[in-house]
């Protein structure tokens, strides 16, 4: 599985996971289980997390879409 986007800004800019989500107004976990694809941010921190990274990481790459088995 790739990286996740959020990771991937985070890393980009340095942010720890507890600032990147002390500026969404969520908490530590929130951001790990958003990372690691065991939850969907609700919509409000969607939001939040697009206008923090000025849409580097958009509301599609939010969402948690199943990998599809590929036919060998």
């Amino acid at each position: 599985m790739s990286r996740h986007p959020l990771t991937l800004y985070r890393e980009r800019h340095q942010l720890t996971l507890e600032a990147f989500a002390a500026l969404v107004g969520a908490t530590k976990g929130m951001v790990w289980k958003w990372e690691n694809r065991v939850a969907e941010p609700r919509a409000r921190y969607r939001q939040a997390i697009v206008d923090a990274t000025g849409g580097e990481v958009s509301h599609a790459d939010l969402l948690i879409v199943p990998e599809r088995e590929v036919a060998s």
